[in-house]
């Protein structure tokens, strides 16, 4: 059945955290550390035996509908896990039930990233609509005749100052706003595999950027430009290829899809932005 972890819980939901995702104990205690009582931890018992969990954030899905701008709360799954001996036996689904159940009652929503198709397939035979589709585009470099792609300055920036800019590239459009814990976790995440958050300052405006450098500096891998459109962030990109002097990056991008199970009025071409990878 579906229980709240309790302190007594937290040893054996931190190992199976471990086994599911090979997590040290020390990254995930400093994430229940960052997250506190926001994070709720959601258990499948049975016989007083944890057989499964996920975790609950709050986010909100912002939206436009009938001309009016509109927001619903939500809650973000995430370490969704089901311990090994019990694997294959319906447990994750019968959690997914009742959580979904419990979401309803309290009037929100969910939404989750799954980590590939495979578990994509999962969610979707459960019940959850991909709403969101993300791509992935190469960004070349401009050449020596580039149209002053040259042409800006990339400045390291706060999580406070890059909490605007993304409110005020996407909150337009199909918007899931995260908290200022969850972002600050994203953002440490990247930095902890040499990533860095900064203000791209160019011709075409302010965007802020979450980036990793590969391939020793000759490749980027783009996690977030805070671009409205597409050919606005690979513009972007170019910016930041020019500057960083890197070849080529990759540029993740998520937007809204066919919107299915999000509220009626949601514009299909919003953006689905940075959450916990």
């Amino acid at each position: 059945m579906l229980q709240f972890a309790n302190y007594e819980d937290m040893p054996e939901v931190i190992s199976i955290w471990q086994e599911c995702f090979g997590d040290t104990a020390e990254e995930i205690k400093e994430f229940f550390s960052v997250f506190g009582d926001s994070a709720r931890v959601c258990l499948w018992k049975a016989e007083s035996r944890i057989m499964g969990q996920l975790l609950l954030l709050p986010v909100c899905l912002h939206f436009s509908y009938v001309g009016e701008r509109k927001s619903s709360p939500a809650e973000y799954l995430y370490a969704v896990a089901t311990k090994r001996e019990f694997q294959n036996k319906g447990v994750c689904s019968s959690l997914l039930r009742d959580v979904s159940q419990l979401l309803q009652e309290e009037g929100k929503a969910a939404v989750l990233v799954p980590a590939d198709a495979a578990l994509a397939a999962f969610y979707e035979s459960r019940g959850f609509k991909n709403c969101f589709t993300e791509e992935s585009v190469w960004v070349e470099a401009a050449g020596r005749n580039g149209g002053g792609a040259s042409e800006g300055k990339l400045i390291k920036t706060a999580v406070s100052e890059y909490e605007i800019l993304r409110k005020d590239a996407f909150m337009d459009s199909a918007y899931v706003d995260i908290s200022r814990t969850m972002l600050s976790y994203a953002i440490s995440l990247c930095k902890k595999e040499g990533g860095i958050c900064a203000r791209l300052l160019c011709p075409e405006g302010e965007y802020g950027v979450l980036y990793r450098p590969l391939c020793g500096g000759q490749e980027l891998y783009i996690q977030e430009i805070t671009a409205k459109s597409c050919a606005e962030a690979v513009t972007a990109a170019k910016r930041l290829l020019a500057v960083t002097g890197a070849k080529r990056a990759m540029l993740r991008r998520s937007y809204a899809g066919k919107g299915m199970c999000l509220p009626e009025g949601m514009p299909e071409n919003g953006y689905f932005n940075l959450v916990l990878e």
